[in-house]
């Protein structure tokens, strides 16, 4: 599959009569959907229905009437959804079944979340659309995609950050600028300052700019209520950068909504025609919501997705702005739920589910998060599915130990597999965002998978800052292949863990391209943060990385053995924060130092990762 999704090749796939295909060649199926179909039909090969809700419901119908499963195939095209697809328990398989909803052999299916943009004029170079909703108040959006791609929202400046001179008095809702970093735009409405922590990212309104005083004061706190996120704590001159504003739709690539006016300013890359079919934006926050029956415990067992894409999903900043901790979980500050972290939502959603699976899927251009197995979901799989272009965290499983409800153990998640996949380009927007992240679980595996391209970790571990027991043991990251991670934000690495972890198994990982830090903290191949402990380390391969392999912070009584750690002269193969050395067990690992050392060609580290990508669809 390319690794951009090409909108109008699938929308052309949507064309092709399902009568092209001769019946012999055909699959069997129980339901068939195509662009070209109907709801009025009966969903045979010859006479499909239009839409996904539709099959759902004839299979269900299927599953009343004593079927064990059912296979529903999607022609290819692009199927623009009015709202999400809810699966629950009367969409389960029976006993030994599976209820499959799959792309048609060889055909790309789109499930969208977003909507065409246009018509469109042409003004001085810059394409125009009025957009009725949009100046309704109806409709607003926070991502723009044209001709396969996601787009710039308009910023200042076009490409990296600036830095804060000084902190205002409470160190949390103004700073001073320094001279020639800021163009205030006229109108303030909408602009935000996009502030960067060590480990995450704020995201809150501008209320003013004070020129003469070279002072910026914002609609609501910079970073969470916890101290260490001041805005001049972690850095005395930490990054920014400022978007959404008239003035800075400077550059091709960029876009402004004017959400009074419902006009929509488009600044295009290279000779490009406006078309409809080219520019999509986002409507729905999810594509599909799979949940079981938490009252009476009746899960959604043996649903499986197969050979779709998932695309175009949005997601709206809380009105207090977005403040978050780690890996997209922030404080929703919407005067509800006062302090308590909430996550970013995911297009495609699991809770108390069963023997379920997404399978050689495609997530691209989400405004949230990709796919997310949260609560009670036991036995699951998400393998050989691509996930990249996402705003938020690609893969996650589990759940945070102060969100499982005082403790209950029916909600931790356990025996669940992220294997074989690809996951790359994620944290588009929310930078502190991962890859692949395992919360509060029992038994996860993560293997196989090739992690890169990340603004921040790329697999995380765990979420708990001590050594007290929790439901977490037996979680495995096994055999991937991690490289291009803290591309812009610190303190994390290829593989960050927290809290205690009995059987926790860091297993034959390649991880390598780390740079330097550019906040205050090291980013490293290995983080063991607060609490990590009871875990063994064996047979990684950690090279290319600028500061220490391997790192720990406040943890204890793990073991490393056989590891090879490659570091450049003078840079210490393990660095110890608030850990004294004497607390773990080392057992004959591979110190190396050479910085530049590469990876034979015939060494066995290469395996680590999943097949080709042309093997994983």
């Amino acid at each position: 599959m390319p690794a951009r999704l090409l909108c109008a090749m699938a929308i052309a796939l949507g064309s092709l009569a399902f009568h092209e295909i001769s019946r012999a060649d055909v699959p069997e199926a129980d339901v068939f959907v195509a662009t070209t179909g109907s709801d009025e039909n009966p969903g045979t090969a010859e006479r499909p229905v239009a839409s996904v809700a539709r099959a759902q419901e004839l299979v269900r119908g299927k599953l009343a009437g004593g079927a064990k499963g059912a296979t529903v195939l999607i022609r290819g095209g692009t199927y623009f959804l009015r709202e999400p697809l809810r699966f629950g328990p009367e969409d389960s398989a029976g006993d030994g079944g599976s209820v499959t909803y799959a792309a048609f052999p060889g055909e790309e299916v789109v499930l969208s979340g977003g909507s065409p943009i246009g018509p469109w004029q042409v003004n001085d170079g810059v394409w125009e659309a009025d957009i009725p909703t949009v100046r309704s108040g109806e409709w607003r959006f926070r991502d723009l995609y044209v001709a396969g791609a996601r787009q710039t929202r308009a910023r200042e400046p076009n490409e990296g950050f600036v830095r804060v001179d000084s902190a205002g008095p409470d160190r949390r809702t103004s700073f001073s600028y320094r001279e020639g970093d800021v163009k205030p735009p006229a109108d303030l409405a909408g602009v935000e300052v996009v502030f960067l922590h060590d480990w995450s990212t704020s995201r809150v309104g501008v209320r003013s700019i004070d020129t003469a005083a070279r002072t910026m004061t914002f609609t609501n706190p910079i970073g969470p209520s916890s101290p260490h996120f001041a805005i001049d704590n972690f850095e005395s001159h930490p990054r920014y950068f400022l978007e959404n504003a008239a003035e800075y739709l400077d550059a091709p690539g960029e876009w402004y909504l004017d959400t009074k006016s419902g006009r929509l300013r488009y600044r295009p890359t290279g000779k490009i025609e406006p078309t409809d079919e080219q520019v999509i934006a986002p409507r729905l926050t999810n594509l599909i919501v799979v949940s079981g029956d938490a009252q009476k415990g009746t899960p959604v067992r043996g649903l499986r997705f197969v050979g779709l894409t998932f695309a175009h999903t949005r997601w709206d900043l809380p009105s207090g702005g977005y403040a978050a901790g780690q890996a997209c979980f922030f404080e929703p500050r919407d005067g509800e739920r006062g302090g308590s972290r909430t996550v970013v939502d995911s297009a495609v959603l699991f809770d108390l589910a069963e023997i379920c699976a997404v399978e050689r899927c495609h997530f691209a251009h989400l405004g949230g998060c990709g796919v997310y197995f949260r609560r009670s979901c036991h036995g699951n799989r998400v393998a050989r599915c691509v996930v990249e272009d996402v705003a938020g965290n690609g893969i996650m499983v589990g759940e945070t130990f102060s969100r499982l409800d005082g403790g209950r153990d029916d909600l931790v998640c356990d025996g669940n597999q992220v294997v074989d996949n690809v996951v790359r380009r994620c944290g588009a927007t929310f930078y502190g965002a991962v890859g692949i992240w395992v919360g509060i679980t029992r038994r996860t595996l993560v293997a196989r998978n090739e992690v890169s391209d990340l603004p921040y970790t790329g697999v995380s571990l765990g979420w708990s800052w001590n050594t007290r027991p929790t439901a977490s043991e037996g979680n495995v990251v096994a055999d991937n292949r991690i490289h291009r991670v803290m591309q812009i934000l610190s303190d994390g690495g290829g593989i960050y863990t927290l809290g205690r972890q009995p059987d926790g198994v860091l297993r034959g990982n390649l991880i390598f391209d780390v740079p330097p830090n550019a906040g205050r903290a090291e980013s490293n191949g290995i983080f063991m943060d607060e609490g990590s402990s009871l875990f063994v380390v064996e047979n990684n391969t950690i090279y290319g990385i600028a500061r220490s392999p391997i790192r720990f912070h406040q943890a204890e009584n793990d073991t490393l053995q056989n590891n090879r750690l490659v570091t450049a002269p003078d840079v210490p193969h393990f660095r110890y924060n608030s850990t004294s050395e004497d607390r773990f067990t080392f057992r004959d690992n591979s110190l190396l130092e050479n910085a530049d050392w590469k990876l034979p060609a015939d060494d066995p580290a290469r395996n680590a990762g999943p097949a080709p990508e042309a093997e994983q669809r």
